[in-house]
Parts: structure tokens; C-alpha cells; sequence
């Protein structure tokens, strides 16, 4: 549907004077995963007004995704000069440089200067997780998805990268440090959610979804403020979603106890 209303806009479209169109419509098709088409809507905005730095941003997601790589290290770095504690944006130039196999180790500084000064995000531990992988250095790298799993445990990439760092390290260093202690136990609890004591009935509620945060955020607040009698938990199986949904859902895991996701990337058809 949206491939067909792109094609019938395309023509009509005044690309020297529609900013507020071109600036939509590179955000939508974005949003839609159609990263060739949002850059070259958000380019064209840009060479009307050049003041709204977001689309840098946006527009350098579009080219890292599309795989124009060269473009969008260009785009980062320029936003990254008028915003230079930008942690997404910092992120995403690390993930550019680490393409590079002689950059890792700039990739890698990057993010430990972002660790050193306190930040606590999964997208920072993650991505040092896997420069450090990427140059063999087990032992860092299995810290830091500990770090990122201990924010946040639902990611299945980070999961499956801290199962493998654990084989790994199990050939080389059998010692846990307490954050991996912490975050075994709490997996542990995880996959024993369903063992409950037989006079606790669990009920499981599972929503499949795709996009539309405000209605879902409102279903599960329907759903917390009803109760029920029965333990219950709420389990989200997205199919996917584009950000604004993706960061309903990290909230959510990290403040509901009884909540939590699985994503899939991949555009399925569901009844």
C-alpha cells in the first residue's frame, strides 16, 4: 500500500518547496522500513532547509541501513558536531566504524569514554560487546553484554551472544563475576516463570502486535487496572515494529515485572 502511494506522490511533489511533505514522507518510509525511499525524501527536505539537525540523524540511519555506508558515516559525523553527547547518534557512528576492521579499536574508545562518564545504555554495552568480539577480546566482550543483559534482558541478538561468549569463555575462564551471577540467576527465574506452585494458577495474556503504541499502551494499562484474582503475566510478541513501539515495549519490560517481548524482524501476515 505505501509502495503505491509513494509512486503516485513521486511525480507531483515540488521538491524545491514541499519541506513539511518531503520531511513526512522520509520519516514514514523510514518508519516502514523502506530505507532507500526515506533517504531520498530526507535528502531532498534538506536542500530546502538545512536548520532541522534530527533528519541528519534520521537520514544517517536510513543510509546505515541501506547500506550506503560511506554516506552515512558522513551524515553522523556532521550531526555529530552540533551534537556531540548525542549517545544514539554516537552508537550508530561506532557500528559505521566497526565495518571497518581497522577502526574497531576507535569504535571501542568511543564507547568506553561513554562507559567511563556513567551512561548506563543497552545500545552502548551492546555495541562495545560486539567490537570486543569482533577482536577476540572474550573476556571484554562478555562483560559488556552482562552490563547490556542486566539493563535490559529480552534482546534475543544479546542473549544469543552472551550464550556463545559463555561457551567460549568455559574453555578459557570458568569465573563469574557477580553481575553474571546476578544475571544467570535472573534468567534462571525467567525460564521457571511457568513453574508455580500448583494451588497458583499463572495465567499467560499474549498480544501479538504490530506498530500503534498509544493502543497498545492502553491495553495493557486496561489490563493492570482490572486485575484479576489469577497471577498473571503479560506476554507482547512483536512483529516488526518501528522505534516508538520498540521503546514502549523496553519500558515496560523494565518497570512491569510480569511483562515481557519477543521480537521478530520479519514481516509476517497474522490473523
Amino acid at each position: 500500500m505505501l509502495n503505491s502511494v509513494l509512486d503516485e506522490l513521486k511525480p507531483i511533489l515540488d521538491r524545491t518547496k514541499d519541506y513539511e511533505a518531503l520531511q513526512c514522507l522520509g520519516k514514514l518510509a523510514f518508519d516502514k522500513k523502506m530505507f532507500k525511499d526515506s533517504a531520498i525524501f530526507l535528502n531532498d527536505s534538506l536542500k530546502i532547509n538545512k536548520d532541522n539537525l534530527e533528519i541528519y540523524k534520521v537520514l544517517a540511519k536510513a543510509y546505515f541501513e541501506s547500506g550506503e555506508v560511506q554516506k552515512a558515516t558522513a551524515e553522523i559525523s556532521n550531526y555529530l558536531r552540533a551534537n556531540p553527547n548525542d549517545i544514539e547518534a554516537i552508537v550508530l557512528l561506532a557500528k559505521l566504524l566497526m565495518l571497518n576492521q581497522n577502526s574497531i579499536s576507535q569504535a571501542i574508545s568511543m564507547l568506553e569514554r561513554l562507559v567511563a562518564k556513567g551512561v548506563q545504555d543497552f545500545d552502548v554495552f551492546k555495541t562495545l560487546a560486539n567490537a570486543y568480539y569482533a577482536i577476540d577480546n572474550i573476556k571484554s566482550s562478555l562483560s559488556s553484554i552482562v552490563s547490556a543483559l542486566n539493563i535490559y534482558r529480552y534482546d534475543a541478538e544479546a542473549l544469543r551472544l552472551y550464550s556463545k561468549l559463555k561457551a567460549i569463555s568455559g574453555e578459557v575462564e570458568a569465573v563469574e563475576t557477580p553481575a553474571e551471577e546476578n544475571l544467570a540467576a535472573s534468567v534462571h527465574s525467567d525460564s521457571q516463570a511457568s513453574d508455580v506452585k500448583q494451588s497458583e494458577k499463572l495465567v499467560s495474556i499474549i498480544i501479538l502486535t504490530h506498530n500503534n503504541p498509544n493502543s497498545l499502551q492502553s491495553l495493557i494499562n486496561s489490563i493492570h487496572s482490572v486485575g484479576s484474582r489469577y497471577k498473571f503475566e503479560i506476554v507482547v510478541i512483536d512483529i516488526a515494529s518501528s522505534e516508538p513501539t520498540i521503546n514502549l515495549l523496553k519500558r515496560l519490560a523494565i518497570s512491569k515485572n510480569n511483562f515481557r517481548f519477543y521480537r521478530s524482524n520479519k514481516r509476517i501476515n497474522f490473523a
